[in-house]
């Protein structure tokens, strides 16, 4: 029996790294699980904290560049699943940054 990866709705245009299957070993338990980075630069990273560890978590952190949007951490493959989809459907939109010259604030709009 082969262990097949389990499927995220990526968009098309997402460049996925590596994958995550429902039973994974000790072994398999690292920092790069899955990478899946948007169109608009966003990344979804997945690893599992602290690696090769039975009583690690996966943690998903979300970033562009250098940015960190936060990290949050789940206990089965199931919910990463469940979690990366959800911040897929939220973030995959393409964004303008426009500054505001008079009160010198940094504005992001949705196209």
């Amino acid at each position: 029996m082969t262990n097949k990866p389990i499927h995220i709705n990526t968009p098309s245009d997402a460049k996925v790294s590596n994958y995550l299957f429902e039973d994974m070993e000790l072994f398999e338990l690292n920092q790069g699980l899955l990478l899946v980075e948007l169109s608009n630069g966003i990344c979804i990273d997945v690893g599992w904290f602290p690696e090769n560890d039975a009583d690690g978590k996966f943690q998903v952190k979300v970033s562009k560049g250098w940015e960190d949007f936060g990290t949050s951490t789940c206990d089965t493959t199931m919910d990463v699943v469940e979690r990366v989809n959800r911040l897929i459907e939220r973030l995959d939109h393409p964004v303008v940054a426009t500054s505001n010259a008079t009160n010198r604030k940094l504005t992001v709009c949705r196209i």
